[in-house]
């Protein structure tokens, strides 16, 4: 029996269980004699029942034990205690990645780019030694983090894939985790090569940059059969805002037919390199820190860092001057919660079961319509662009545009007086702010070639003076209009959200004096009847958690015990949005204020969009103070005419 204080063999005293995985309990323990930390992995008695399976697993193992790379955790000694078999490696406070990835959590891009080169680093080993590791699973893969930061992981060996046949259909979660990442091939029992394995590394791509396998949450034990769909993968990703050179190595890397798949890992870690060096690049040319650049992820590369390497790591104290000349700046969170959509969720799971790879049809082709699907969904017209390749110089000013670090996706960087553009909105921003914003948006409006909304005709605008307020709209400017037609349609906003249709707006901060007391007035006689939660002005940059920090601290609204863990679960902005639906009624609508909403994160808007889509059928009003001036692509202000300042599109200024 495994128990704290055992003594395994002679050899090991086991000090606790710090885990586990499908197959192996996780012990940590020391040497009798030695003050070292060992990790032991006891394969689960189910498993270690089956002798002849037990046996292939420990020849693996002994055939492996020589194997040495940064990106493999070492390999010290199988053998067995009692009637189970276990694994000796190295210990360092690792956990399994199955345990991180089931948390709901997405990566950055260019942290998603990072793990899967140093896993496919660690495959190319094996691949040196003449074999194919098999299937990588996060069963097979060891992590050290701090907080939501992977400073290491290692490839666990041997592999559990002697092991896959013995998991249980009714256990239809270890089925799916393990049998998801194998290759089409081997789950029909064909022979294998390199190429399987680098389809496990597109699954954990996907599931890295998407939070979730390519193969439909309700796939249960179909995953057996299974291959995933080329062009689900595309639109899932597109959706993600992840650049499409991304997609397309990791739609590349999951066809079925392996001979559509990269060449080589060489090829594969090729094509991650060069995205990745790209987008650090342009993070580092807009002047921000190169988001991996962290002294843990220099740390992971100083065993196998050449003099060459190690001149070029010195680059990298941008990173920490730029940390310390700002003492406002984020850090840039690697990991993301995932948002929850339950139409999407839907759409997906209907997109991941339809189709089937095709061998007739090319990766790009399968790339491109994975793409207009997910144009389709947001149902504006915007014409396929093509993207320069990383590999490509970066076109200046706009092509890698300034990108704002909570969320790690592209900013339109500020332009210059003299090349003031009209702002491009990117589709999938556009398909967030449409919905959240229907009548921003009437029938009639389609894209331009530069992705800005444009109306087909819409009539000329009413002289400032005499134009009335329009409820429909989504932005309210005193400079446009005067102040006290302003202040009446925010008490007209109350009233009809007593009747159940609130609404969000944003409003131009007054000028001071008389136009900024109009509006205060206005906003103080609401408070009688209404339940008012006043957030300030939020902080410059303020992420999506701040924000519901915020909102919490005013409303006393946070989650406890199983609610916080199923907030965890379903995302910060819906579950904070919940929460506060049940402070309003129709007798006392909620109504919420903050000033300074153009400079949030890309997170912290997500919040704002949510708060949008629910207020339509609720008792709730929100009215969002922001100022004039440049503000990212994926803002709902982008819609803002850059061509003119201080005027909005015509298909925006009228219901």
């Amino acid at each position: 029996m495994l128990e704290a204080n055992a003594i395994v063999n002679g050899c090991y005293i086991l000090r606790r269980r710090v885990g586990e995985d499908s197959f192996s309990e996780w012990w940590q323990a020391s040497a009798i004699f030695v003050a070292s930390n060992f990790l032991l992995r006891f394969i689960k008695p189910g498993y270690a029942s089956d002798e002849l399976r037990t046996k292939a697993f420990i020849e693996l193992a002994r055939k492996r034990i020589t194997l040495v790379s940064p990106a493999i955790l070492s390999l010290i000694e199988v053998d067995r205690f009692g009637d189970r078999c276990f694994i000796a490696s190295e210990y360092g406070g690792h956990q399994n990645l199955a345990t991180v990835l089931d948390a709901g959590k997405r990566f950055s891009v260019e942290h998603s780019c990072r793990l899967a080169i140093e896993l496919a680093e660690g495959i190319g080993t094996f691949h040196q030694r003449g074999e194919a590791f098999g299937v990588l699973a996060p069963e097979c893969i060891a992590v050290h983090s701090t907080a939501d930061n992977i400073d290491e992981l290692k490839i666990l060996m041997p592999g559990y894939e002697p092991f896959f046949n013995l998991v249980a259909e009714d256990r239809e979660e270890d089925y799916k985790q393990t049998w998801g990442y194998a290759s089409p091939e081997l789950k029909k029992d064909k022979p294998t090569d390199y190429r399987s394995d680098i389809y496990s590394l597109g699954v954990l791509l996907f599931r890295l940059l998407a939070g979730k396998l390519p193969y439909g949450s309700r796939s249960g034990i179909l995953v057996r059969s299974r291959s995933a769909s080329p062009s689900h993968v595309a639109a899932a990703l597109a959706r993600r805002a992840v650049p499409r050179e991304l997609t397309t190595t990791t739609v590349r890397a999951l066809r079925k037919n392996p001979a559509f798949r990269h060449d080589d890992i060489m090829a594969f870690i090729t094509d991650l390199r060069l995205i990745l060096d790209a987008r650090r690049k342009a993070w580092m040319q807009a002047g921000e820190p190169d988001p991996i650049a962290d002294l843990a992820t220099l740390n992971l590369k100083k065993a196998k860092a050449d003099a060459r390497e190690i001149v070029r790591s010195l680059e990298t104290a941008n990173y920490f001057r730029l940390l310390s000349e700002e003492d406002s700046r984020e850090p840039l969170e690697p990991i993301e919660t995932m948002e929850t959509d339950d139409e999407l969720l839907e759409l997906e799971e209907l997109e991941a079961d339809r189709d089937e790879d095709d061998d007739g049809i090319a990766t790009e082709t399968y790339v491109d319509a994975g793409y207009k699907a997910a144009l389709e969904r947001a149902r504006v017209v915007v014409p396929q662009v093509p993207r320069v390749f990383p590999s490509a110089p970066i076109a200046e000013p706009i092509a890698e545009p300034k990108q704002e670090p909570a969320d790690f996706l592209p900013v339109a960087a500020p332009l210059s007086p003299s090349s003031r553009i009209r702002t491009i909105i990117p589709a999938e921003i556009q398909a967030e702010i449409q919905a959240a914003f229907p009548a921003a948006f009437p029938a009639g409006t389609q894209s331009s070639g530069t992705g800005a909304v444009e109306p087909q005709a819409s009539p000329p605008v009413q002289a400032a003076a005499s134009r009335k307020p329009a409820p429909a709209g989504f932005i309210w400017r005193p400079s446009a209009g005067r102040p006290e037609d302003v202040a009446a349609t925010i008490l007209e906003a109350v009233e009809r959200a007593r009747s159940g249709m609130g609404l969000v707006r944003f409003i131009e901060e007054p000028a001071a004096g008389e136009p900024e007391a109009i509006i205060a007035a206005a906003l103080e006689s609401t408070r009688a009847g209404a339940f008012v939660v006043d957030l300030g002005t939020v902080p410059k940059n303020a992420s999506i958690a701040q924000l519901v920090a915020l909102v919490e601290r005013k409303t006393g609204s946070g989650p406890t015990g199983a609610e916080a863990q199923k907030r965890r679960r379903s995302g910060m902005s819906a579950s904070c949005v919940k929460g506060l639906m049940a402070k309003a009624s129709d007798e006392r609508p909620l109504l919420i204020m903050a000033h300074g909403v153009d400079a949030v994160s890309r997170s912290g808007h997500r919040l704002f969009l949510e708060l949008a889509k629910q207020a339509i059928h609720a008792p709730l009003c929100v009215f969002l103070f922001f100022s004039p001036g440049a503000v990212p692509s994926w803002h709902v202000l982008s819609a803002l005419d850059e061509s003119s300042p201080g005027q909005l599109p015509t298909a925006l200024l009228h219901s």
